[in-house]
């Protein structure tokens, strides 16, 4: 709204001076001043309503901003989707052809892995092989050229052969560690090929031999005295079948040509002697100690014991002439009283040390793990058997040890000795014969070294001339008469042997040759009659002979032609009994002896074989017993529930008696059998 006036000046009326009076003092708005807020109110409408317009324009200028702007987004939401698709077959695609690639990928991998295995195990055959041809070169058998499962069937096929066409022959060892460590082996090539050839151990027997290296140690005779006794011609070696049936010995440098480590392998054939035959070696093997009496010959050694300790075996050392003992062990210390001869066994872990020796602890082959330390006492039996009967040491066997020394006291052995020792340069020590020694002694006479000391000790006399005339008469009469004896001997067996002949010539009818004539014989026969005339030969026989030696040959014959047919006869009637009898043995011979004779057959008895059998003795001379304890021993009849009593004594023959006597001398065993139509079984 427009008030602006034309005119200059205006009336100014009352009301405006009033008016102007009334701002002046209190502040109130005049005309003017509406005014002035009228304009500023109408350019404030003017605004708006440009404003108003103009957001009007803008509005429609809006609104099809957003139509455009929403077809644009739909565009862009198009392209989206589009893209979005392409997206997801792109997505599916590339998955599809990752997994082909990974699929494919796996496969190479495979096929890779494939052919490094197969190229490694080229490799490592290759290598095997050149190991293997090497060490063949060197003489050992490898398992990379031969496995040890083609050997293990190799080793079946050859038992197999053996068991088929080469009954009693063994093949030794069936370790294929054996032929990879100790074989003997040729080889060689044929082109391609290579041919190895192996020895494999074959023997008659199924178990290997037992090997025993023999050792020697001196026993003392007494505690006072430095001389001993000692077997000197022992052999190095000692073997013997796994049956206790044969034996012999052997040299080291024959071992030494054997293969083999814990089980020895020898490629020549040792001679093997049958237990029958007695030596001194088997004898002490077997612990017979009336054959180690009989067959070793110990020598008298003198002042060989001195104080030393020898190793016997593991942890058991054999004490000369000690003093005191002194043990070390982990968990304490102990002193003992020394011994002259003795044998000890020392715990694990424990050292010894005595006067002059120490021997220091052991942990390997250590077999003692006990705290307590054993002392045993052996004994002289060899000393003991030549001055004392058998029944002062029936007991005693040649292993015997006590726990306390035993006092043995035997006559003073009285050696000669003289100056002239001391100016001879031989100075190496005799041994002497222990039995000629335990004879001279038992008579109370000297013991001589040599033959030249009873010359000196004036027990010879040396004479002018060594044989006088009547020693020479006396020598020459023995000789012819021992001829002129054995001349009459062989003329005797001559006679002999004329008369008999003579005596078959009697019997023999004489016979003519015939020359046949041209024309055929006849046969007819004629009796002859028959001379009277005595022919010479009937003249010797009749002059020679005696019928009535021929008539006590004829019966003695006859009778022992009855007892021997009887003896069969019972024998053979025996042996299809059930008999219940007593087997003893100790490795060289064996002996039954029959108990109870039953009348059944084996299976309608109950027989419970005795727990032990104790007190077994002979008795008797002539009429010789058996006699034995059975504990728990009882035959029942299964039918009856009949039992058998067991004799407490059984009858045997003198000459059993006298093996039983020998038997019992030694380590035997015994266990009860049952037989029937002469087969044995033992009763468990």
């Amino acid at each position: 709204m427009n008030t602006t006036s034309t005119q200059s000046r205006s009336k100014r009326g009352l009301f405006n001076f009033i008016g102007s009076i009334s701002r002046s003092l209190f502040g109130t708005a005049t005309v003017k001043d509406v005014q002035k807020l009228a304009r500023h109110v109408n350019i404030l409408i003017n605004r708006n309503n440009k404003f108003a317009k103009a957001m009007t324009e803008h509005d429609q200028l809006l609104s099809s901003f957003m139509s455009k702007t929403d077809e644009r987004f739909q565009n862009i939401v198009l392209g989206v989707q589009q893209n979005h698709d392409i997206m997801v077959n792109l997505t599916s695609e590339t998955s599809k052809f990752v997994a082909h690639f990974e699929e494919v990928s796996v496969k190479l991998s495979n096929l890779l892995i494939d052919q490094m295995n197969l190229s490694s195990s080229v490799n490592k055959y290759l290598e095997e092989l050149k190991i293997g041809i090497h060490e063949m070169v060197k003489g050992n058998l490898s398992p990379f050229l031969i496995s040890p499962n083609i050997l293990k069937n190799t080793l079946k096929h050859v038992q197999l052969i053996l068991n088929e066409k080469f009954k009693g022959f063994y093949l030794l060892n069936t370790d294929p560690a054996y032929y990879y460590s100790s074989s003997q082996l040729l080889y060689a090539r044929n082109h391609s090929t290579l041919y190895v050839t192996l020895k494999f151990p074959i023997s008659t027997f199924s178990s290997p031999l037992a090997l025993y290296r023999v050792n020697s140690f001196p026993v003392p005779i007494n505690s006072s005295s430095n001389h001993g006794t000692k077997i000197m011609d022992l052999p190095e070696y000692f073997v013997v079948t796994s049956n206790n049936q044969y034996y012999n010995h052997i040299s080291y440098s024959r071992i030494s040509s054997c293969t083999g480590k814990t089980t020895l392998y020898c490629s020549y054939s040792l001679p093997l002697v049958s237990t029958v035959s007695k030596t001194c070696i088997s004898s002490l093997y077997f612990n017979s100690k009336q054959d180690v009496h009989e067959q070793c010959d110990f020598r008298f050694l003198m002042n060989v014991i001195k104080p030393t300790v020898e190793e016997i075996y593991d942890n058991t050392l054999l004490v000369y002439k000690m003093n005191t003992l002194a043990f070390e062990c982990p968990n304490k210390h102990k002193i003992v009283k020394g011994c002259n001869f003795c044998f000890i066994q020392i715990p694990c872990m424990c050292s010894l040390s005595t006067d002059s020796l120490y021997i220091p602890k052991k942990i390997e082959k250590c077999t003692n793990y006990k705290d307590t330390v054993t002392i045993l006492h052996p004994i002289n039996l060899a000393l003991i058997q030549h001055f004392f009967d058998s029944d002062t040491y029936s007991s005693i066997l040649g292993d015997t040890t006590f726990t306390k020394q035993i006092n043995i006291q035997i006559p003073s052995i009285n050696i000669f000795n003289h100056s002239f020792s001391n100016i001879i340069a031989q100075d190496h020590n005799l041994h002497l014969s222990l039995k000629r020694i335990a004879q001279a002694t038992l008579k109370q006479k000297t013991v001589f070294k040599s033959l030249s000391e009873p010359l000196i000790n004036g027990d010879i006399s040396m004479d002018d001339s060594w044989l006088d005339l009547n020693t020479i008469l006396i020598i020459s009469s023995l000789c012819v008469s021992g001829i002129l004896v054995i001349a009459c001997i062989v003329l005797f067996n001559k006679i002999r042997i004329l008369t008999a002949t003579l005596l078959l010539l009697q019997k023999i009818p004489r016979s003519q040759s015939l020359s046949i004539p041209s024309p055929l014989p006849s046969f007819i026969y004629k009796h002859l009659a028959t001379t009277t005339e005595s022919s010479h030969v009937q003249s010797i026989f009749n002059t020679q002979c005696n019928p009535w030696p021929f008539v006590a040959l004829s019966f003695t014959m006859t009778l022992a032609l009855v007892i021997v047919s009887i003896y069969f006869f019972k024998k053979f009637n025996n042996r299809n009994h059930t008999k219940v009898v007593l087997e003893i043995t100790n490795g060289l011979s064996c002996i039954t002896i029959p108990i109870v004779t039953l009348s059944l057959c084996p299976s309608d008895w109950d027989i419970t074989a005795p727990n032990c059998i104790q007190n077994m003795r002979i008795s008797g001379t002539f009429c010789t017993r058996l006699h034995a304890d059975f504990d728990n021993f009882s035959i029942v009849n299964i039918n009856t529930k009949h039992e058998v009593p067991i004799p407490e004594d059984i009858s045997v023959n003198p000459y059993t008696a006298s093996r039983l006597k020998k038997m019992f001398g030694t380590p035997f065993f015994c266990h009860v059998l049952i037989t029937h139509h002469n087969y044995f079984t033992r009763i468990k």
